[in-house]
């Protein structure tokens, strides 16, 4: 499977990137410095046109899931599902704006002075001077119907970020719409999005998911004047209007149906046969490296290199798909790189296939433990499930609650 997320700024697709990293090998997930300077340092669209065709020409032959800024849809080879999120345009500009407040000088390193100016100035002008001054000129392409200018660069290149009249984009991204994407979401109903996108490509379904990256935190966000809407929002509320409609007629009655049970009678196996085991001691391994189905569990730490680990989410019953051969007595393996607190240990809880199951553990090399949980399949998979309870002094800075991290996770057959 190949997938290509169309990440537009401030959508919510931080979040999204996190769990889309998990559902492919480490190593076939998009890396940006395999292309990209640190020109415009991600907050421009200071690339070159040849070095974005470059980019998009090439990725797909050594990534099989790339999410970036980058309008690439048309370099996508066919059969890659292609998607994007769109957000209010009001929330999502006045999100742009607050999330450039939090930035530090060593933030803005690589930019030119005007571009440093304009990321500068968030945090000392009033909304209505800021856009006065900026939404026009070099911020034109994140503060002037930014939605608008990117579904249509995805046709017509980084020029539609610098097109004075964003009303002569607008037919090109209506177009792209309906026609390019095999899914659009909505930030605003982020999670039920996710569900769709789970049920279009046969995954687990998802709980609610912590938000990352997002902006400062304000009591009151500052407004957008009426006529700032009117001005740089125009051709953006009648894009996302066009969105919130397709949303409804093709995926929210879908989104809103699929649950596990309506996974698990599906295609599971072939799910999961994009799993690849190793053998460790006489024991199928399947590490974190490679993709991982389930739920509750965060994104894969370790960056693109690794060492790779993932951790479950503290306070809920955190579920991983296990392929097993049906009718084989087996023990289920869990390898525990350690717990966000050592008292957590003492509140795990596990389940597999939904009934709580005993477990013992040994200590392998390198591992706080290795969990053994001994199982009769009576299906070529396994939902393996485990919960410990919160920290006790959670990191504030940290929106993830942490339990479990692992790297590893499979089965040997009983003697």
């Amino acid at each position: 499977m190949k997938l290509y997320f169309y990440h537009l700024k401030k959508c919510g697709g931080t979040t999204m990137n996190f769990w889309l990293d998990t559902l492919g090998p480490a190593a076939r997930v998009y890396d940006p410095s395999w292309h990209f300077n640190d020109s415009g340092g991600g907050y421009f669209a200071g690339e070159e046109p040849g070095e974005v065709t470059r980019m998009g020409r090439s990725v797909f032959y050594v990534a099989d899931i790339v999410h970036t800024h980058a309008p690439i849809r048309s370099c996508a080879p066919p059969g890659t599902f292609c998607f994007t999120m769109l957000r209010d345009p009001a929330a999502r500009l006045v999100s742009q704006y607050t999330d450039w407040q939090r930035l530090g000088a060593h933030d803005l390193a690589t930019l030119t002075p005007p571009e440093r100016a304009c990321v500068a100035d968030a945090a000392h002008l009033s909304l209505p001077a800021y856009l006065r001054r900026y939404a026009k000129t070099i911020g034109r392409g994140l503060f002037d119907n930014h939605l608008t200018r990117a579904l249509a660069a995805g046709r017509m290149g980084l020029a539609a970020f610098h097109l004075e009249d964003a009303a002569r984009l607008l037919p090109e991204a209506l177009r792209a719409l309906h026609e390019d994407y095999d899914f659009v979401g909505l930030t605003e109903t982020f999670d039920l999005s996710r569900q769709a996108l789970c049920a279009r490509l046969a995954l687990p379904p998802q709980p609610p998911a912590p938000r990352l990256n997002g902006s400062a935190a304000s009591a009151a966000p500052p407004a957008l004047p009426d006529e700032a809407r009117d001005t740089l929002l125009r051709n953006d509320d009648v894009l996302y209007d066009a969105a919130r409609r397709l949303f409804a007629q093709r995926h929210l009655a879908e989104a809103e149906q699929y649950d596990q049970a309506r996974f698990e009678a599906g295609d599971v196996p072939g799910c999961l046969s994009r799993m690849q085991g190793s053998f460790d001691q006489g024991a199928v391994k399947f590490t974190v490296s490679g993709p991982v189905f389930g739920s509750f569990l965060h994104g894969r730490d370790g960056g693109f290199a690794g060492p790779h680990a993932v951790w479950t989410q503290a306070g809920q019953m955190a579920t991983l798909y296990v392929p097993v051969p049906a009718g084989l007595p087996v023990e289920l393996l869990l390898w525990v790189r350690g717990y966000a607190h050592e008292t957590q240990r003492a509140g795990l809880a596990v389940r597999v296939d939904g009934a709580p199951a005993a477990f013992t553990a040994d200590y392998p090399p390198g591992y706080a433990e290795r969990l053994i949980i001994r199982h009769l399949p009576i299906r070529d998979f396994v939902r393996l499930e485990l919960a410990v309870p919160q920290a006790p002094a959670p990191d504030p800075q940290d929106p993830r609650p942490r339990g479990i991290s692992f790297d590893g996770y499979g089965w040997r057959a009983c003697l």
